[in-house]
C-alpha cells in the first residue's frame, strides 16, 4: 500500500527511507511503484537491498526521468548490481 499511495502523491519532492530495515527479500514489493512516482530525490541509505534490489534501482534510474538524485549509501550492493546502475 505504501507504494501505491506514493504513486498518487503529486505534491511530494524529497523521500527519505533511510534505515528502514527493507532487505533484498522484501525490496520488490516497495520498489515496483518507484517507476512513476514524481520524485526529485530519494534517500535510500543503510537497507540492506544487496544485488536484487540493486538492480532493481537500476530499472527506476533508467525509467524514472524525474529522479535527480538516489543515494544508496551502506545498502550492500554487489558488483552485478553497482554495473546495471551505472
Amino acid at each position: 500500500l505504501f507504494g501505491l499511495s506514493l504513486k498518487e502523491n503529486k505534491s511530494l519532492k524529497i523521500l527519505n527511507l533511510n534505515e528502514i530495515g527493507i532487505k533484498s527479500e522484501n525490496s520488490p514489493y516497495l520498489l515496483q511503484h518507484f517507476n512513476d512516482i514524481e520524485l526529485d530525490e530519494l534517500y535510500f541509505d543503510n537497507n540492506k537491498i544487496e544485488e536484487l534490489g540493486g538492480v532493481l534501482f537500476a530499472n527506476i534510474i533508467k525509467l524514472n526521468k524525474n529522479i535527480k538524485k538516489i543515494s544508496l549509501k551502506s545498502c550492500c550492493l554487489n558488483s552485478n548490481s553497482l554495473m546495471c546502475i551505472t
